[in-house]
C-alpha cells in the first residue's frame, strides 16, 4: 500500500504503519507536549505562584508561541494563509473576513478596555493563522498523519497527567495547601478538564477502532486515567461532554453504532471514577462526591453554580450593543453579573454575541456549524482516518456551551487543529488528483463541500439529498 502525495508515493510498511517521517518534525512535537511545557513552565517552587507564572496560566504564552512557530515554519515552505483561504467557499471566505474586521474594528474603537481586546484580537488571529498554516502543512502529509498526530497528543497528556500526579504528591502539608487555586498549566483546577478532555475523546475513538485485544486493552487504560482525572477535579463539564460527544458518535458514524463502543464508554468511565476515589483532596471542589452533591440542588440557578444568572446578565448587556459587540476580552468589565471575577460567559453563542454581536456571531456559528458538518461526514465514510478529530471536536463543542473552550487557549488550539486536519485532506485530495490518482472517498467528498460550500450528504439520508441539494 502506499499513499499519493503532491505526486510522490510514500510508502507503508508491511504493518500498515506509515514510512512518513512528517509527525517526528517538531513543531508536532512541540504541539503535542503543549500541555507538558505549560504545566512545567508553571511549577513552582514548593507549590508557590508568582505573578508571571499567574500571567502564562491565563494568556497560555508557550501555547501562542507553539502556534507562532508552525505559522512560521509553513511560511518557510511556501505555504500562505491568504492562500489557503482562497481555497475556501466565497461564503466562508467572507464570514472569516468579517470576523476579523469586527473583531479589530471593535478593539481599536469599541472596547472599555483597548489593551485588552488588542491582546485577545491577537490571539484570535494566531488561532486562525495557525489553523491555515496547520492546514497546508497536513496537505503536504500522508493520510497516515491525520491519525498519527492524536497518537502523539495522547501521549503528551498523558505525560501531563503523570506531572500533575506527582504536583501534588509532593505537596508537603495537603491540609493547609491552597487547594482552592490548585493550577498546573491552567488558571483555575476545573481548566484541567480541557486537557482531559481532549485525551479521553481521542483514545476511546483509538479504542473503539482497534482490532487488537492488547491494543483496545490500552486504549480503555488511557481513555480511564483522563476521565479518572475528571472525576477527582470535581468538574462535572468534561464528563457531560464526552458522554454526549460519544453518543452523537454513535448516531453520526455507523462504525461506532457497536456494543464495543458502549463497553468502552462504560468501562473508562466507571473505571475512572472508582480510580479518582484513591485520592480525594481536602477541599469541597474536588471529588466524586462534590459531583454529585452540586446537582442534588433544587435551585436551577446553583444547579448550573450560577451560569443563568451570568447568561441572563450577559443578553441584557448583548442588547446595549447587539450589532457588532464590544470586542474581546471586556466581559469581566461591562456584564455587572461577572462581578470582576469572570472573563466570559460559559457559553459559546453568548460569548460571540456580546463580543462580536449578532453579525460576528452569526458569522463564527455558521464557519463552526459547516466545519463539524464536513468533518462529521468524512468520519461516516472515513472513521479509521477522522475519528479522532471527529469526536475531540464534538466533546469540545459541546463543553463550549457550558465552559469557555473559545476563550482559553490550549482548547481553541485544539479546535482549530481538528478545522485544520479537514482543510489539510482536501489540499492533499487535490494534489492526489493533480498527480493523476483518484483520492479516496473522504477526501474526495470533503473537497466537493469545500468548493461548493455544501455537504454533499446528510448525516443520515443521501436520498434525502437528492430533494435538497442545491445546484453546482
Amino acid at each position: 500500500m502506499s499513499d499519493m502525495i503532491s505526486g510522490e508515493v510514500v510508502p507503508r510498511s508491511p504493518g500498515g504503519i506509515s514510512d512518513d517521517r512528517t509527525i517526528l518534525q517538531p513543531q508536532w512535537l512541540l504541539l503535542a507536549l503543549t500541555p507538558v511545557i505549560m504545566a512545567l513552565v508553571t511549577w513552582g517552587p514548593q507549590q508557590h505562584h508568582y505573578a508571571a507564572q499567574l500571567w502564562l496560566r491565563f494568556f497560555s504564552l508557550p501555547t501562542l508561541i507553539i502556534e507562532s512557530i508552525v505559522i512560521g515554519i509553513a511560511l518557510a515552505k511556501g505555504i500562505r494563509p491568504l492562500g489557503i483561504v482562497r481555497r475556501m467557499p466565497v461564503l466562508a471566505q467572507a464570514a472569516l473576513a468579517i470576523i476579523v474586521a469586527i473583531d479589530l474594528g471593535t478593539a481599536m474603537f469599541v472596547a472599555p478596555d483597548p489593551g485588552s481586546a488588542i491582546l485577545r484580537a491577537n490571539t484570535t488571529l494566531i488561532h486562525l493563522c495557525f489553523g491555515l498554516s496547520a492546514a497546508g502543512l497536513v496537505g503536504q502529509a500522508s493520510a497516515q498523519f491525520d491519525r498519527d498526530i492524536w497518537r502523539l497528543i495522547v501521549g503528551g497528556l498523558l505525560l501531563y497527567a503523570l506531572l500533575l500526579t506527582l504536583y501534588v504528591a509532593l505537596i508537603r502539608d495537603p491540609a493547609h495547601f491552597d487547594w482552592g487555586h490548585l493550577g498546573l498549566g491552567v488558571s483555575n483546577i476545573r481548566h484541567v478538564g480541557f486537557f482531559l478532555l481532549v485525551g479521553a475523546s481521542a483514545s476511546l475513538a483509538f479504542a473503539v477502532q482497534a482490532e487488537r485485544k492488547r491494543t483496545y486493552w490500552c486504549w480503555i487504560l488511557a481513555t480511564a486515567v483522563f476521565t479518572a482525572f475528571m472525576f477527582w477535579s470535581g468538574s462535572r463539564n468534561p464528563v457531560l461532554a464526552f458522554t454526549v460527544a460519544c453518543a452523537i458518535g454513535a448516531i453520526v458514524v455507523p462504525s461506532m453504532r457497536t456494543w464495543k463502543t458502549a463497553e468502552a464508554w462504560t468501562i473508562s468511565t466507571l473505571g475512572g471514577a472508582f480510580a479518582s476515589l484513591m485520592h480525594v483532596p481536602p477541599h469541597t471542589v474536588f471529588g466524586l462526591i462534590r459531583m454529585f452533591v452540586s446537582v442534588a440542588v433544587e435551585d436551577p440557578n446553583a444547579l448550573s453554580t450560577g451560569r443563568l444568572g451570568l447568561w441572563m446578565g450577559t443578553l441584557r448587556t448583548f442588547a446595549s450593543k447587539p450589532v457588532f459587540g464590544f470586542g474581546e476580552g471586556q466581559f469581566i468589565h461591562i456584564v455587572p453579573e461577572a462581578q470582576s471575577m469572570y472573563h466570559h460567559p460559559h457559553n459559546l453563542i453568548l460569548q460571540f454575541l456580546v463580543q462580536w454581536g449578532a453579525v460576528g456571531a452569526l458569522c463564527a456559528m455558521a464557519l463552526l456549524i459547516w466545519a463539524w458538518w464536513r468533518i462529521a461526514h468524512m468520519a461516516r465514510v472515513s472513521a479509521d482516518q477522522v475519528l479522532p478529530a471527529f469526536l475531540v471536536l464534538t466533546a469540545l463543542g459541546a463543553a463550549s456551551f457550558f465552559d469557555g473552550i473559545f476563550f482559553f487557549v490550549y482548547p481553541g488550539m485544539i479546535v482549530t487543529l481538528t478545522i485544520a486536519l479537514a482543510l489539510g485532506t482536501m489540499l492533499r485530495s487535490e494534489a492526489i488528483q493533480g498527480a493523476g490518482h483518484p483520492p479516496p472517498e473522504s477526501a474526495r467528498s470533503f473537497s466537493r463541500g469545500i468548493s461548493t460550500g455544501f455537504p454533499p450528504s446528510t448525516l443520515f439520508s443521501d436520498r434525502w439529498l437528492a430533494r435538497v441539494r442545491m445546484p453546482r
